[in-house]
């Protein structure tokens, strides 16, 4: 079942939860050579959000089939606005230089056709950041918050953790990964993200993340006696019905 993350128009509640995993990952990507494109962006509120890790300074296209919400983006000139179809662009090919689509995939009609003219209309080179969510049962490890906070901590000092921990979750997003690649993007990674968890984006991260893929990046950071009480929590990993965001990224 899909949550009713509906592409509103501001980051308030709604979108709260998402946005330290947004952030984190929006970081590791490369600046666009283009045009950024908000593919069901509303009335563009989280137009700061996806530019922001880029300083600000690139171009912004936003395109939704709410008219009244669009309006409202103009009287902020938030960015370009345009009234469209995201089944069918109205860009030229290779006009972009990448696409963000946030809480919108999961309400068109057919979500594989939209996918595709965002790669007709992302330049070669450019990337799709892709945003749903769903509730679904999936394997999670009962990591007390202490020590989910502890875990995360020491994660973020580990080179690279962000980009390859938290994109190497892709099942129970298979489905979206199979979309993007059928689409035409050879490259798709995808991780998950615990929307009712507290924290960053490790931190939503870490009850999905299997502990074969965590524990060696932590070991020699925790004392023998944190290690055994990980080993055993992790030990306890069962399967729970969760609100899940799945976030995947195709180039």
């Amino acid at each position: 079942m899909m949550l009713a993350m509906d592409g509103s128009d501001d980051c308030g509640a709604l979108h709260a939860p998402v946005l330290p995993v947004l952030r984190a990952l929006l970081m590791t990507l490369p600046r666009p050579a283009g045009p950024l494109l908000d593919v069901g962006c509303s009335a563009g509120g989280k137009a700061a959000l996806w530019t922001g890790p880029f300083g600000g300074h690139i171009p912004l296209i936003g395109v939704d089939i709410d008219r009244v919400a669009l309006r409202r983006a103009a009287v902020h000139r938030r960015f370009d606005a345009i009234v469209a179809d995201a089944h069918a662009l109205p860009l030229c090919a290779s006009s972009c230089g990448a696409a963000v689509c946030s809480a919108t995939l999961g309400l068109l009609a057919d979500p594989r056709l939209a996918l595709c003219d965002m790669r007709r209309v992302v330049r070669p080179g450019g990337w799709v950041l892709v945003v749903t969510a769903t509730w679904t049962w999936t394997l999670a490890i009962p990591w007390p918050a202490a020590l989910c906070y502890r875990l995360a901590l020491v994660l973020r000092a580990h080179p690279g953790a962000n980009r390859d921990l938290l994109l190497s979750t892709p099942e129970p997003a298979e489905g979206l990964v199979t979309l993007l690649r059928d689409a035409g993007w050879p490259a798709v990674t995808a991780g998950v993200f615990v929307l009712d968890a507290e924290g960053d984006a490790l931190a939503r991260a870490l009850p999905l993340l299997p502990w074969r893929l965590v524990r060696p990046r932590v070991a020699d950071r925790l004392t023998t006696a944190e290690l055994r009480e990980c080993d055993a929590i992790a030990a306890q990993a069962d399967a729970e019905l969760r609100a899940l965001a799945l976030v995947a990224i195709g180039s």
